[in-house]
């Protein structure tokens, strides 16, 4: 017991880094975030009835992005909700290149509404390592 108390600050500074540490896995289990590796999305979108929105800069996703995907960079999410709202029910699947972006995107359909959002694990780099189709906009 003398031990702990004569060193506190370093318990309290333990238990802070533990914390700080495992807060992104905390938060993405409570908050229930949907990811998936790319043959468990091509399932999903062979399903039908699914939204694909990447959210990669314009330049990017002209570079090459999934079949039928709609282009709504991260920074406009908010601002362009609207569009997709028809999408509400359906399975909205999102595609970045920086899952962190991909997760604050999640939350913000699931806090207007959304159902269904999955994340696809590891973005365009796992779909191209799965040398899966991707389309080029001119």
């Amino acid at each position: 017991m003398e031990f702990f108390i004569e060193n506190i600050g370093l318990f309290v500074l333990a238990i802070g880094s533990m914390l700080f540490l495992i807060w992104p896995w905390i938060s993405k289990q409570m908050n229930a975030v949907s990811e998936a590796e790319p043959l468990e999305i091509v399932r999903v979108i062979n399903k039908g009835k699914t939204l694909i929105v990447d959210m990669r800069p314009e330049d990017e996703f002209g570079q090459g992005h999934l079949l039928g995907s709609k282009n709504i960079p991260d920074k406009g999410l908010s601002e362009r909700i609207k569009e997709i709202e028809k999408y509400k029910t359906k399975t909205v699947i999102l595609v970045s290149s920086n899952n962190s972006r991909a997760v604050n995107a999640f939350m913000l359909l699931r806090k207007n509404g959304f159902e269904s959002i999955i994340i696809l694990r590891g973005g365009v780099n796992a779909w191209q390592q799965a040398n899966l189709p991707m389309e080029k906009t001119i």
